[in-house]
């Protein structure tokens, strides 16, 4: 029995009804976007062009406050301690989380242990962690100088004579396990086909990691590196507990020098600084899916 075939009205009014239906799907996460997301964004950015005064009425200055910004050397400071950050984070992340990952993978005794704890430090707040990590690096009692200790070495003053590695640590620690999951996640995504045709042809296990599970886990790197540059560039209330942005600007990274500016009358510049901050996170994730050519990026 053939279903009778619909007027040109009929299809109209059915994709009218359709599209309807859509958008109020689509209505409760547009108007929390709206509310969380768009409305503060417009809002921040109208005000980045006044000169705020805590109990005056503010005053409209046009861009004076992007130009203070850009040719303020220490805001381009903060922003190459935060590349400095990613560069020391990241890889370690990624080569701790591929091993990892290979690991609970291969179901080898103590697999099962790891994969129910590395997801541990996500659930973790960085206010916590960070307060963790500041007793452990304490100079008197902290973990750190107890285990040196057992080798009669001296207390070391770790926030003062290796500032970075106190909050390049933690920052390790914290994502780890989010990376290490998507990463195994990606791994059993792999078809088994691949590697026993490549072990048919004589291929060993080094050669079927850098030939088939590494291209095959492209865009799932691609994706970890995107959000990995855009969070840790962001980073903040583990740096501010332990450092504090110094000593001096050593580890003042890009949201500790907008917090510093957001008091008094630089409230402004702060806010400036901040959109000249969403400007270059914007830039690099554009720069990478493009450069790396995303086959998702391609698709979307």
């Amino acid at each position: 029995m053939k279903l009778p075939k619909l007027s040109v009205n009929a299809k109209a009014k059915t994709k009218l009804r359709n599209t309807r239906i859509a958008f109020l799907f689509i209505l409760p996460a547009f108007a929390l976007i709206s509310v969380f997301v768009i409305y503060p964004f417009c809002t921040a950015f109208y005000r980045s062009f006044f000169q705020i005064h805590p109990y005056i009425a503010d005053e409209f200055i046009g861009w004076q406050n992007y130009k203070i910004v850009i040719t303020d050397k220490y805001f381009w400071y903060s922003i190459w301690v935060g590349v400095k950050y990613i560069l020391c984070v990241i890889p370690i992340q990624f080569i701790f989380a591929f091993a990892i990952a290979l690991f609970i993978k291969s179901k080898a005794t103590g697999s099962a242990i790891i994969k129910a704890t590395i997801y541990i430090p996500n659930i973790i707040s960085g206010i916590v962690a960070g307060s963790l990590f500041l007793f452990m690096f304490s100079y008197n009692g902290g973990a750190f100088n107890r285990l040196i200790g057992l080798f009669n070495l001296p207390n070391i003053s770790w926030t003062q004579d290796y500032p970075f590695f106190t909050i390049v640590l933690p920052g390790v620690w914290l994502g780890l396990g989010y990376i290490t999951l998507v990463m195994h996640a990606a791994l059993l995504d792999i078809p088994k086909e691949y590697y026993e045709a490549a072990e048919i042809d004589g291929a060993n296990r080094f050669i079927r990691l850098i030939f088939i599970t590494l291209p095959s886990m492209k865009n799932i790197i691609i994706y970890l590196l995107v959000t990995g540059v855009a969070g840790n560039l962001q980073v903040f209330d583990t740096v501010y507990l332990i450092t504090g942005g110094g000593p001096g600007n050593e580890t003042t990274v890009p949201t500790i020098y907008i917090y510093y500016r957001r008091f008094g009358t630089t409230q402004g510049q702060a806010i400036a600084a901040s959109m000249v901050l969403f400007i270059i996170l914007a830039g690099l994730s554009s720069i990478m899916l493009t450069r790396m050519k995303s086959e998702k990026s391609i698709e979307g």
